[in-house]
């Protein structure tokens, strides 16, 4: 090839690009300022993310040292429970000897009408102290229902015989509504939570009522109705009804319904309140009618 040929096969150094390579090169320019936006968009987008994710992870040690510490203080609770039992077991024992000298000594101040009031106020002291212990004692240790076959007539009757002196006390009549129900149940501790459902219906009627039980046979379930005739429940008081610490009763502690929802719990079962319709407060207590145990940690040793 020429010298000539190859001047002529070289551009011109002055030479202009053509149209289509400047419009070319624009679009290339404006493909990059696109892809520096959207990268800069991805990097705000990734630095507000990782923002959110260092508060949430701040959020979530703060949830977890608070569960830490509550779990150290239920365990201090736990411990200090255990030792509580112990000691009120060892109070308990004078006591019911108490309450049984009392009760001998009311029958043989037969006709001295003064005395027995005062053993009369006696008993009555010693049986509150023997149902706080006893209450207590519940709530303090794990509770494993020993399951029985149980008639829901023998239950009833058996609190309101337990009772019988405080419903007279208090003119407190009783109506009792009862199916028949069977039910696979501990016993003990199902006459407990009846014993406090009634005894909180006594309490809410200082000047007298009527207390009506209902038993019956609901979807598999006991449900036991202890329905009182006085002013029912304030919302205030409601969401608190079931809470360890909360009472509206001068020197009463708030162990008892406390105790009554552990005890239904227990049995896989629930407990419910509210106000009946014709006036007064309604505790519903109900357990599986198979005795079907909650899977909780009542039962552990811990």
């Amino acid at each position: 090839m020429t010298p000539h040929q190859i001047n002529q096969l070289q551009a011109p150094t002055g030479a202009k690009p053509a149209a289509g390579d400047v419009d070319a090169k624009l679009d290339d320019y404006d493909a990059l300022i696109r892809m520096v936006d959207a990268y800069d968009q991805v990097t705000r987008e990734i630095d507000g993310a990782h923002a959110e994710l260092l508060a949430e992870i701040d959020t979530l040690r703060g949830q977890l040292d608070d569960a830490n510490r509550r779990l150290a203080a239920r365990d201090q609770l736990a411990r200090l429970g255990e030792i509580s039992a112990t000691i009120l077991h060892e109070v308990r024992s004078p006591l019911t000897a108490i309450q049984l000298y009392a009760d001998m000594l009311m029958h043989d101040l037969d006709g001295q009408t003064e005395q027995r009031r005062l053993v009369g106020r006696i008993r009555g002291a010693v049986r509150d102290l023997v149902m706080m212990t006893s209450d207590v004692m519940t709530f303090a240790k794990p509770l494993r229902p020993d399951l029985d076959r149980c008639q829901s007539g023998a239950l009833l009757g058996r609190a309101i015989e337990l009772l019988d002196s405080e419903l007279r006390a208090h003119t407190v009549a009783v109506k009792v509504h009862d199916a028949g129900v069977a039910v696979v149940c501990d016993p003990q501790l199902v006459h407990h939570a009846l014993i406090n459902l009634i005894r909180n219906a006594i309490q809410a009627m200082p000047r007298g009522g009527t207390v009506t039980l209902v038993a019956r046979a609901i979807d598999d379930t006991l449900q036991v109705l202890v329905q009182d005739t006085g002013p029912g429940i304030d919302a205030a008081s409601h969401p608190h009804l079931f809470d360890p610490t909360f009472t509206t009763k001068h020197g009463g502690n708030g162990l008892g319904l406390a105790i009554v929802k552990r005890i239904a719990e227990a049995h896989g079962g629930v407990v419910s309140a509210g106000n009946a319709t014709t006036g007064g407060a309604v505790f519903t207590f109900a357990v599986p009618l198979l005795g079907r145990n909650a899977p909780s940690h009542e039962g552990s040793d811990a």
